[in-house]
């Protein structure tokens, strides 16, 4: 159930736009409609097969996400109107405008997602007058407002102790992962590897790593923006050491419910900081 509805318009210096839910209010903007909040339907690609019945899969991809909002006015008439009230919305919703939208529901957390106005449609002359707000998110998935931080130490490479890291999204996403010397374990030079049941073993791994007390290494595997860095403690700067990655490796990802990982390293002891932010694919 939608309780709440938060816009924030990235080209307005004011604090986030708060909107009622729709529920009978003295809100002097209410949230009469919302379209484009479930799943967005796929795209799937086939061919056809020569001699037999029905098609190949191809292919399968989910577009772009297209939120459709629709406004009520309501003004006190004191110091509000419908054409003042026109005037705030179209300082966060003018088309061309990025807009952040927050949703709070009763069984998600607070979520985000990100879209680009299409068009603004207000019916001035109607004896209810409303206003209809098309948002295109080229991103389509809704993700938590608060970072997920998971904490550990690497094993040895032959060890058998894994992790057991649970994510609450429904929607695959990738993670950051920082690994690091520390006051017991001050360097280690030799193999990084990840090892992931999926259920299947799916290997990662990078040769020749060097972590100690000046260098950081940091992994991020969310698609779009993959890299492999040796970071510099001191300064922040990084080496890109993407050609160490081994060529058979499998970039590792979080799917929904129970994900069971083996953080392994040449020496072991070093800790493992990895934070993500979970992603839903509707409210």
């Amino acid at each position: 159930m939608l309780t709440t509805l938060q816009v924030y318009n990235q080209f307005v210096n004011t604090a986030p736009l708060p909107i009622g839910d729709g529920m009978p209010s003295t809100d002097p903007i209410q949230v009469r409609n919302i379209d484009g909040l479930g799943p967005v339907a796929a795209t799937l690609s086939s061919t056809a097969y020569g001699t037999v019945d029905g098609e190949l899969l191809t292919g399968a991809s989910v577009g772009k996400r297209n939120i459709v909002i629709t406004f009520g006015l309501n003004p006190n008439w004191l110091d509000q109107t419908m054409s003042s009230l026109r005037q705030i919305l179209y300082q966060y919703f003018m088309p061309k405008s990025t807009v952040d939208l927050w949703f709070e529901t009763t069984d998600l957390p607070m979520v985000k997602i990100t879209g680009t106005v299409e068009s603004l449609e207000p019916n001035i002359f109607s004896n209810d007058p409303e206003i209809q707000v098309s948002i295109i998110c080229f991103d389509p998935y809704f993700t938590d407002m608060e970072l997920t931080v998971e904490q550990g130490q690497t094993q040895a490479l032959d060890s058998s102790v894994y992790e057991t890291i649970t994510y609450k999204g429904n929607i695959t996403t990738g993670f950051l992962l920082d690994v690091a010397a520390n006051d017991t374990v001050t360097s280690s030079v030799g193999e990084f590897r990840i090892a992931e049941s999926t259920p299947s073993m799916n290997s990662f791994s990078v040769a020749g790593v060097t972590i100690n007390a000046t260098n950081t290494l940091e992994i991020n595997t969310v698609p779009g923006n993959k890299y492999i860095h040796s970071v510099a403690n001191a300064t922040g700067t990084f080496q890109n050491i993407l050609g160490k990655l081994n060529v058979n490796s499998t970039w590792p990802v979080l799917a929904q419910g129970d994900n069971v990982f083996w953080f392994l390293s040449a020496t072991a002891g070093l800790d493992w900081t990895l934070s993500y932010y979970a992603r839903y694919g509707g409210l």
